[in-house]
């Protein structure tokens, strides 16, 4: 018997054949493909513009650029609700329904929210630019840098639901572009900047001015899909009254992804600055450049998260056995190890290189932290319906619990391994909070997943 004729193959065949014919899997890597195409192009330029920073400023001018993006960042957090999800929710359950006047206030309360958290960020900043400075980059001169950078918090803050409103009407293409363009002008920017050896302060420039004109850009788009969608009556934006029946579980929502944003944001941000308290400029602009390389797979997860979510949100509410959402969801973990483990080996086998091409021979030392980083991040993607599925099932507190939990582990982690051995530290505190983060995250949603099959069933016997 050939082994074509075998039942291993036969199976194998079968089990193919099943995934490929997945109508989830089908949606998925549909709006996914467009995203991944433009995000591709947003990689290259991306590192074309790393390396022309790394090479410009060097190891301590691109530390301080990472210490200024990294503090104003954290500030926006305080004040940051993740109100994207939030609309990726509400606006995907209001559609399913057809109640446009509810998917009209779904869109207008968002974007006022956001607006109006981005405003008092940069007045946050504004006051805390003196200390900032002072502080992290030993000169308070620095601080009209950190000012002029916090211009665009307005912009960033109407970024999240723009975003969100665009992928739950499916215009994966036109996010696509709008990447594509807006890493463009900021490559563009960044060029001219060096060209004319404009120093720090031209960077900072470029930095805010390509984040306005994206988040312009965004916004501009945004409207005009709503409006094409749902009608041209804009007013019904300001009308709020659909959404106060919902108004407890839209607080409780708000309140658990503000705080997972922050305890997220706590990991993301501080890394940097516990690094350049702990060590020096040079050293966090070594592991900067480490995580860019590793972010390839960030890069690569984006499109299948952004299709993904809207997608996990209908499967968990359509759904009438935990057999039928297991294979679902069995299906997209499939889908996702294929892309990042083999993403991570091409990743690992490439970092001596790709550090000496991106950064030039200052950056060496960043090759061994890429190899480390890239394990755990891999690990973390595979499991990329986790979040998502954990808001369908109104169990965003999960992910509170969870990323504390990691916050913790990192923090005694970095603080007992960065003195003694340096960046390399980081890299394993960052890459063992992360594993472990995913797995716990695992068995509480797993867990859920069951008992509300358990329950629905106990309740049906009765």
């Amino acid at each position: 018997m050939s082994v074509r004729d075998s039942k291993g193959w036969q199976r194998i065949r079968a089990l193919i054949g099943t995934f490929f014919a997945s109508q989830s899997i089908i949606s998925v890597v549909r709006g996914a493909s467009y995203l991944l195409a433009g995000n591709s192009l947003v990689f290259i330029f991306g590192l074309l513009q790393t390396g022309i920073l790394a090479h410009y400023l060097g190891d301590s001018g691109y530390g301080r650029l990472g210490l200024i993006l990294s503090a104003v960042g954290f500030v926006n957090l305080l004040l940051s609700l993740r109100i994207w999800e939030f609309t990726t929710r509400y606006l995907t359950e209001s559609l399913a329904v057809s109640d446009f006047g509810k998917a009209w206030s779904t869109v207008g309360f968002s974007m006022f929210l956001s607006l109006t958290l981005g405003i008092l960020a940069f007045f946050l900043v504004v006051f805390l630019a003196p200390s900032i400075a002072t502080s992290l980059l030993e000169d308070r001169a620095y601080s009209e840098l950190v000012v002029m950078y916090s211009v665009s918090l307005v912009a960033m803050s109407l970024a999240g639901p723009s975003n969100a409103t665009l992928r739950v009407f499916a215009e994966f293409k036109t996010l696509a572009t709008l990447d594509v363009i807006g890493a463009a002008v900021r490559l563009a920017l960044i060029t001219f900047v060096a060209r004319w050896d404009s120093g720090l302060q031209g960077v900072i420039i470029a930095y805010t001015a390509g984040n306005l004109f994206g988040g312009s850009l965004r916004l501009i788009f945004m409207v005009r899909t709503v409006r094409s969608r749902l009608g041209r009556d804009l007013v019904k934006a300001f009308d709020i009254s659909p959404l106060r029946s919902d108004k407890k579980d839209i607080s409780r929502l708000l309140l658990h992804t503000s705080l997972l944003n922050w305890l997220k944001g706590m990991q993301s941000k501080l890394d940097d600055l516990v690094l350049g308290v702990l060590g020096n400029p040079a050293l966090v602009g070594q592991y900067r450049l480490a995580k860019v390389l590793v972010r390839l797979l960030l890069k690569l997860s984006n499109p299948l998260y952004q299709a993904l979510y809207p997608e996990l949100v209908r499967l968990w509410s359509r759904a009438l056995t935990l057999i039928e959402y297991r294979r679902s969801i069995r299906e997209i973990t499939i889908l996702c190890a294929l892309c990042f483990f083999p993403a991570a080996v091409l990743i690992f086998m490439v970092a001596p290189v790709g550090i000496a091409v991106i950064g030039g021979s200052e950056f060496v030392d960043s090759a061994p932290l890429s190899r480390i980083m890239v394990w755990g991040l891999a690990f973390n993607l595979s499991q990329l319906w986790l979040h998502p599925t954990a808001i369908a099932m109104d169990k965003p507190i999960y992910s509170n619990y969870v990323n504390l939990f990691s916050v913790i582990l990192w923090g005694g982690l970095a603080f007992t391994l960065i003195p003694s051995m340096g960046v390399l530290g980081a890299a394993w505190a960052y890459t063992i909070s992360i594993v472990a983060r995913t797995l716990l995250m695992y068995q509480l949603v797993n867990r859920h997943m069951v008992s509300r099959w358990v329950t629905g069933a106990l309740e049906k016997a009765r």
